[in-house]
């Protein structure tokens, strides 16, 4: 097969040894005796995009974009030169841009007969309007992962001098990575602008653009634009409007429509931010932007979630018991060994060493058991050194703590102990042997409470300092593993690191518990996976904090409650041992589970 590339030709495929086109007359040749069109991939009112392929690069595949002259063009000299000049100096440009895995990279551009053509890599995948065709609306997290996944990307652009110029979903591409579980979305067809050509695409370029101007903050509005309609499904229609969007108040519908009623006010605040009308109003970089995300990371130690009363579950609370620690349990105790790894700066293993802890096995019926490990009591510093890298105010003044022995579960509860004790299945990853999570802190104590009840022992949440004691497990290291963490040893975000560690596997779903190195407890995924209700309300800092291990109950914040450990989604600083996050006590989310203490 042979295609033509005449934009004006009606049927452009031929087969394949003809000379000329069966349909036009036009001669058929490659492109700069370089490229050979394959097929058409999509047509514009002034441009269409080809894949071909490149004879000089082993025959690889590339997308050419054609540029087709307008009328004003084709009958004004002065016009069309200055259409060429700014299309070759935009292409310049572009093929200047650092080299970025998430930017179709520029291969050549040229002028052939009277259009003009710029050639890019050809990225396969499917773009986000396809995807959502095929799987439905974007939910939260994924909104939420696009914004940091294409923030960096704009940023770089920005930098250049460059705006986008022609964000839309089309022009996304979700590509798909070979562990199957890491995607990230490439930005295409940065917008070549020619003289006579029409104003930007209504459907999501700023007032600004469409009357001739440009700023970073029009991509970002562009960027709002397509949020809101990934949420809600809703695209414009020829001749139907757009649900979108009031045009008599000048206002964007999507916070009240289904999939963006849903939303957490953080995300809510994120998006009225970037469909601001006024451009000195809008958030101004993708810079600006991404700390602002990083700054809610910060304050809730999640990656996003919904407060709002208004749209979540009402759930109620439970008068809430705290029974003294006992110190001598009266049942007997099992031992298992294990072995503890310890790794050096760089996150390589340097030592491995033989523990062992005691235990005793709950056994909840229909052969499902809860292992609840002893923990002896002592002495430790709780808070971090002012030296420990990505340390937070919270997690001082650095203090002297004694801990009373106690059980603390092996592993974070599980969706089938949960589903066994509560009869309910309320985790976003499904699996029956990962932690169960989207659980308030509210039903945490709530399923402590069944479970004494129907074990008659004293069930309850750990304390935040008995928590931390447990995690660091007699380390003074930010992990009980070392001075930095790696994925061979917890589930978080691989592709940021901690220290002189590297990058790992970023696998943004929880796992099955016990899949990595226990501490030296015999504890497991007290790093990353998910985040840990503690009983403590929340407070600034250790000021004033009890040097035991009880409740510090006295607190301004008793309504937000103490979060540890980190996630799946999470940078490693928040995984460390004395990493403190709070959360809203009728709070839930997908990151968010805990385990159980036993007096």
């Amino acid at each position: 097969m042979q295609y033509c590339h005449n934009p004006n030709c009606q049927q452009p495929v031929n087969p394949f040894g003809v000379e000329f086109c069966q349909s036009c007359g036009e001669k058929i040749k490659w492109l700069q005796d370089r490229y050979n069109i394959i097929q058409l991939l999509g047509r514009g009112e002034f441009s269409q995009t080809y894949l071909a392929t490149d004879t000089q690069d082993r025959f690889g595949d590339c997308t050419i974009k054609q540029l087709i002259p307008t009328r004003k063009m084709q009958y004004s000299p002065e016009i069309f030169q200055t259409a060429k000049d700014t299309f070759k100096e935009r292409a310049r440009q572009l093929s200047q841009l650092p080299s970025h895995p998430q930017i179709g990279r520029v291969i050549d551009y040229f002028e052939e007969g009277n259009n003009l053509y710029l050639v890019r890599e050809y990225i396969p995948g499917k773009n986000l309007k396809e995807e959502i065709e095929n799987t439905g609306n974007f939910n939260e997290v994924k909104i939420w992962q696009l914004l940091q996944d294409l923030l960096p990307v704009l940023s770089l652009i920005h930098e250049a001098n460059l705006i986008h110029g022609n964000l839309k979903p089309e022009n996304i591409i979700l590509r798909l990575n070979s562990d199957l579980v890491t995607h990230s979305y490439v930005l295409l067809d940065l917008e070549i602008p020619q003289v006579g050509l029409p104003h930007p695409n209504l459907a999501y370029a700023p007032i600004e653009q469409v009357r001739g101007s440009g700023f970073p903050a029009s991509d970002l509005y562009s960027l709002g634009v397509c949020c809101a309609r990934l949420l809600t499904g809703c695209f414009p229609e020829a001749n139907e409007g757009d649900e979108l969007y009031d045009g008599m108040e000048g206002t964007w519908l999507w916070r009240w429509l289904p999939g963006g009623k849903d939303v957490s006010p953080q995300l809510v605040e994120v998006l009225q931010g970037l469909l601001v009308e006024t451009v000195k109003n809008r958030y101004q970089s993708a810079k600006q932007l991404l700390a602002t995300i990083q700054t809610y990371q910060q304050q809730t130690e999640v990656l996003v979630g919904s407060t709002d009363q208004d749209s979540v579950e009402q759930r109620s609370p439970l008068p809430i018991v705290y029974p003294a620690i006992a110190t001598n349990p009266n049942f007997p105790l099992d031992e298992c060994s294990f072995r503890v790894v310890k790794v050096g700066h760089q996150g390589q293993q340097i030592d491995t060493t033989q523990h062992s802890a005691k235990f005793f096995t709950e056994n909840l019926g229909e052969g499902i058991n809860l292992d609840m490990v002893y923990i002896p009591g002592g002495t430790y510093q709780m808070g971090s050194p002012a030296t420990e890298a990505g340390r937070f105010d919270s997690e001082s003044p650095q203090h002297q703590v004694t801990v009373s022995p106690f059980f603390l579960g092996k592993f974070a509860v599980t969706q089938r102990q949960w589903e066994k004790i509560m009869q309910a299945k309320p985790s976003h990853f499904r699996g029956p042997d990962r932690p169960v999570e989207q659980v308030s802190w509210h039903e945490a104590v709530e399923f402590c409470q069944r479970l004494s009840q129907k074990t008659k022992k004293n069930y309850r949440l750990p304390t935040e300092a008995e928590w931390e004691y447990a995690a660091k497990a007699a380390t003074t290291t930010p992990f009980c593993y070392g001075e930095t963490l790696t994925t061979d040893l917890a589930n978080y975000d691989g592709t940021q690191i901690y220290g002189s560690g590297s990058k790992g596997i970023y696998r943004r779903q929880t796992i099955n518990v016990g899949n990595f190195p226990p501490n030296q407890f015999g504890l497991y995924e007290m790093h990353g996976n998910v985040w840990e209700w503690c009983a403590d309300p929340w407070h600034e800092n250790y000021e004033g904090a009890p040097t035991d291990s009880s409740i510090w109950s006295a607190s301004s914040e008793e309504q937000y409650k103490v979060l540890r450990g980190g996630s799946c989604g999470n940078h490693p600083r928040f995984c460390r041992s004395s990493e403190r996050g709070k959360g809203l006590a009728d709070y839930w989310y997908y990151v968010i589970g805990f385990r159980v203490a036993c007096s």
